[in-house]
């Protein structure tokens, strides 16, 4: 009687923690079609970025096998490595103290079924709470919402077909409060960088604007940007924002002036913390050459404190001449600017490199590959800098010196991987060589090529420094037979290369026609002429017997009323698998029989049970294990 009183109040302690609910609880019902999995967040004084047991969060820890639906909010992000919960509830603020205006994130976690199934999350937003879901990169890739009430937000197969996390953000006004009439300025992101643009190319990114007040509408009146190069669309005010209503701007940068942008732009509204400021940051290296040859690189010749620099290209090609090569892009420049203003190019070798003929790229000829040794000459003057800055990355089939043009014995600096060179009197040095010599010995430089087990497939991976006339990459394979006699050679696949490049490049290729064995795979580059060469040959070893005994933890869990159980055998034998309830009562036989060695899943339907704990156990030979999972109705 005593040890029945006990697990019975065991089961009450248990069961209240398992629906603890936080001050402000929100739930969502998550599935991509095939479980429903139930999750929720909220704020509670006393919550922490982790778990939180009294409030009915825990800890799950591990991911059911690939093919089963599972969702969850990642709590790593958060300061909590490692951790994982289906309900993540937060502190309002810091101090604790409600009502809570401001925005919470929570980082959502999923495994689909199958590639490419969208997933849906049902919600139902309490007043004073607007919920977004977007991509926990950039926000460009996913992008959904705002939402508010109640309704269904659909993360697309699209995305999931090769995302497994998004942001879930929470906009909170005046939650435990009551109701505030106040209109609500949020923008979302509050900074957009577009990086390197090339000179007199632009780049588009969207921001958006969010009222999250409740009852009154946002006006926004105006915007202003700080700088040219940034303008807006869309460009027509006021913008009237009701209630949990955005509104989407595309911000756009022009590269027609170069150097470093770091800049603003103003949102003039009606609430109180106008003007809102998106700030916003782009760089251009001007005037970029447009020319282009079977092999080429770079270098960028900067000056001082000068926000401007120049990017200049030279090269190989079969076709290139001495003179301008208009084919491949070279275009004579016109003379050298005055004295005081900035300008930097390349010396072609007219007459012996004794003339004036300059351009933004200059290629060589030669017959790639390439052993040898080639020359370029630099020109440049300063408008107000001190000093020329000249740096380059070069690939490890190239080294070079740069020189100067009276002995070499002024400046002599080698040119080897990346590097720069600072030129302290560009005056009297106003022009410098470049011997460049090459050891292109394969028109494709293979830098890696290996293969992992994932998903019981084998992903083969490899990578390229440079390409030269590259059609693609023939994937073969050999299996290993009997006594280790080794099969014929197979094609199994062709993957596209990228022609002629100086970049480096990366390929993936997946082999999904695979069993329990050896083999061994190699790479067969094929020239657009026909022409081939074989990579190294890597081995692998596929074994996808199980190791060990294992009973995984149900999924989902807490369920209603379907769940899935998973065990593993690395031997074959009889197999028990039953389940109890917290009184030990036997409530159903879910597997009796003999089993091979190897992977299974059964599926338990519990729709004639009462809501509570329950037990399943798994026994086969010597090994007995148990494990507890949760009825929720």
């Amino acid at each position: 009687m005593k040890k029945l009183i006990f697990i019975t109040c065991f089961t009450i302690l248990f069961v209240g923690k398992i629906f603890g609910q936080a001050q402000i609880d929100i739930p969502f019902t998550i599935t991509d079609g095939t479980y429903n999995i139930q999750l929720a967040v909220g704020l509670d004084l006393t919550a922490t970025n982790c778990i939180d047991p009294p409030l009915g969060e825990w800890d799950i820890f591990y991911f059911p096998p690939p093919g089963v639906f599972e969702t969850r909010f990642d709590l790593q992000p958060y300061g909590c490595p490692g951790m994982s919960s289906y309900k993540d509830y937060r502190a309002p603020g810091n101090p604790p103290a409600f009502p809570f205006t401001g925005v919470i994130e929570h980082t959502l976690w999923w495994q689909v079924s199958a590639p490419g199934v969208p997933i849906n999350i049902t919600y139902n937003l309490p007043p004073g709470s607007i919920m977004t879901v977007t991509d926990n990169i950039t926000g460009t890739l996913l992008n959904l919402g705002p939402f508010t009430g109640q309704g269904v937000a659909t993360i697309p197969g699209s995305y999931t077909a090769y995302a497994t996390k998004a942001l879930l953000k929470m906009f909170y006004n005046n939650i435990g409060g009551g109701v505030t009439q106040g209109p609500i300025f949020y923008l979302l992101p509050d900074n957009l960088n577009f990086g390197d643009v090339a000179y007199g190319q632009s780049k588009t990114l969207p921001v958006m604007i969010l009222n999250i007040g409740y009852l009154d509408s946002l006006f926004i009146n105006n915007v202003i940007s700080s700088h040219a190069s940034f303008t807006f669309e869309p460009n027509s005010f006021p913008i009237i924002l009701a209630p949990g209503q955005a509104q989407m701007f595309e911000i756009t940068y022009s590269g027609i002036t170069g150097g470093t942008h770091i800049d603003s732009i103003l949102f003039f509204h009606n609430a109180p913390t106008s003007p809102g400021t998106l700030n916003v940051s782009a760089e251009t290296y001007p005037p970029g050459p447009n020319c282009e040859a079977q092999m080429f690189w770079q270098v960028i010749v900067a000056e001082e404190g000068n926000p401007f620099a120049n990017l200049l290209l030279f090269g190989l090609d079969s076709a290139a001449t001495d003179g301008i090569d208009s084919q491949l892009g070279e275009s004579e420049l016109p003379p050298f600017p005055p004295a005081g203003a900035f300008e930097a190019r390349l010396f072609l070798p007219d007459n012996n490199f004794s003339g004036s003929l300059g351009s933004y790229c200059d290629f060589r000829c030669a017959i790639l590959p390439y052993t040898g040794q080639k020359e370029w000459r630099l020109a440049y003057q300063t408008e107000y800098g001190n000093t020329i800055n000249i740096s380059w990355d070069f690939p490890a089939y190239m080294t070079g010196v740069l020189l100067d043009i009276i002995n070499g014995t002024f400046i002599n600096v080698p040119m080897i991987d990346s590097g720069s060179y600072t030129v302290q009197d560009p005056y009297t040095f106003d022009r410098l060589r470049m011997l460049i010599d090459f050891n292109i010995t394969s028109p494709v430089e293979l830098v890696s090529f290996n293969a992992t087990l994932l998903n019981n497939n084998v992903q083969l991976n490899w990578s390229t420094a440079t390409e030269t006339n590259n059609s693609g990459f023939e994937i073969q394979r050999k299996e290993l037979g009997v006594r280790s006699q080794e099969l014929e050679w197979e094609k199994i696949g062709f993957v596209p290369g990228f022609g002629t490049t100086t970049e480096p490049k990366s390929y993936s290729f997946t082999d999904e026609n695979v069993t329990t064995g050896m083999y061994k795979y190699r790479l067969k580059q094929i020239d657009f002429d026909g022409s081939s060469e074989f990579s190294n040959e890597i081995e692998v070893a596929v074994d996808f017997t199980p190791k060990e005994f294992v009973l995984y933890q149900n999924y989902p869990n807490p369920f209603n009323p379907n769940t899935v159980i998973s065990y593993q055998l690395p031997v074959s034998g009889d197999v028990i698998l039953k389940v109890y309830d917290v009184l030990g009562n036997e409530v159903a036989t879910l597997v009796d029989e003999y089993k091979p060695a190897g992977m299974y899943e059964v599926e338990f339907n519990a729709s004639a049970l009462p809501s509570g704990v329950y037990f399943y156990q798994l026994k086969t030979g010597n090994y007995i294990q148990t494990k507890k999972m949760v009825l929720m109705k």
